[in-house]
């Protein structure tokens, strides 16, 4: 045990403290390891953050490439042909819309964070959600040599019940990791 001696300024007036030396290395080794807690919570983070982000250009790039690309072609001469020019603009469109999901899946997180969320449920034929996100994608998974196939009729309809925007989400999330992870000249079916 150690006593020491405080004086105050304001008077001659002194006490004593006693402290346990145990109890004090106690004291800083809990307070050692809650901020090496905090360190490596604060590592996760940015770890997360970095990862994030990295998603997030990978998710932009492809509709804009996608929009892009058939844009391009047209400028190209292809808006010439009234069986392609029309496809085309079609495919771009929904590039553009899958950027717009994308813009509204940040204002998402951003309410999930703050405890706002909505979700907004409607009926839907998921098998022609399902054409959409494939037509989408068809040039990324044509530069691997992927197709893609849809193991129904696209004439039939599956009805469901859900937020159609966060299914078309998870939706093109799936198909585009099934093309990122799969094997050249293989096969994506849903």
């Amino acid at each position: 045990e150690i006593s020491e001696q405080i004086f105050s300024n304001d008077s001659n007036i002194s006490r004593t403290v006693t402290t346990n030396m145990d109890e004090m290395l106690e004291e800083i080794k809990k307070l050692d390891n809650e901020r090496k807690s905090e360190l490596v919570q604060m590592r996760e983070q940015e770890n997360f953050r970095r990862e994030f982000i990295g998603n997030l250009a990978h998710e932009l790039k492809t509709p804009i490439f996608t929009s892009q690309s058939y844009i391009l072609t047209l400028l190209d001469g292809a808006y010439k042909d009234k069986n392609v020019n029309k496809k085309y603009l079609k495919i771009a469109g929904k590039a553009i819309d899958r950027l717009n999901f994308i813009i509204k899946d940040l204002d998402l997180i951003t309410k999930l964070e703050t405890g706002d969320s909505n979700i907004k449920k409607s009926n839907f034929n998921i098998i022609q959600l399902i054409e959409n996100v494939i037509e989408m994608l068809e040039i990324s998974a044509s530069k691997k040599n992927i197709k893609l196939v849809v193991d129904i009729s696209p004439k039939q309809s599956v009805k469901v019940n859900a937020d159609k925007e966060k299914i078309e989400h998870v939706l093109t999330n799936l198909i585009e990791n099934s093309i990122k992870y799969g094997k050249e000249y293989g096969t994506t079916e849903i």
